[in-house]
C-alpha cells in the first residue's frame, strides 16, 4: 500500500485513463541503439521475476535496470520507448525491455527474448 501513491503518478504520467501525455513534450536522454534497458518498478512482481532470472541465468548480458516509479527522468524514457514501438501509453507498462531497436513487454516475452538472445551469443 506504501507505493500506491508512486503507482498513482506513474499511471497519470503514463496516460493511464486519458490521452494527455501523448501530446505532453518529453525531456530526457535519447533511447540508446547500442544497449538494452529493463525498466522496472520498484513493488512490481514481474519485474522482480525478471530481475531476478537477471541475476541468476543472464548475468552476461549487459543490461541497464531503470526503476520508472520513483525517477521521473526514467519514466519520461519508458514512454519514449514505447512511443519507438508502437506501444500504447495508455496500457503498457513494466515490466519493459528496450533491446535497442525494439520492445518487449511482460515477464514472460522478456524471459524468452533473452533466453533467444543468450543461446545466439553463445554460438
Amino acid at each position: 500500500m506504501k507505493y500506491l501513491p508512486a503507482i498513482a503518478i506513474l499511471m497519470s504520467l503514463l496516460g493511464v485513463g486519458c490521452n494527455r501525455l501523448s501530446q505532453a513534450p518529453v525531456t530526457s536522454p535519447d533511447l540508446p541503439k547500442d544497449k538494452m534497458i529493463l525498466f522496472t518498478g520498484v513493488g512490481c512482481p514481474h519485474c522482480e521475476v525478471v530481475e531476478n532470472k537477471l541475476n541468476s541465468d543472464y548475468q552476461n548480458i549487459p543490461i541497464e535496470v531503470k526503476e520508472v516509479f520513483k525517477n521521473g527522468q526514467n519514466a519520461a524514457l519508458l514512454i519514449k520507448a514505447l512511443r519507438a514501438c508502437g506501444k500504447p501509453l495508455d496500457s503498457s507498462g513494466v515490466p519493459l525491455l528496450w533491446d535497442g531497436s525494439g520492445c518487449h513487454e511482460g515477464d514472460d516475452n522478456i524471459l524468452k527474448f533473452l533466453t533467444a538472445y543468450k543461446e545466439n551469443s553463445s554460438k
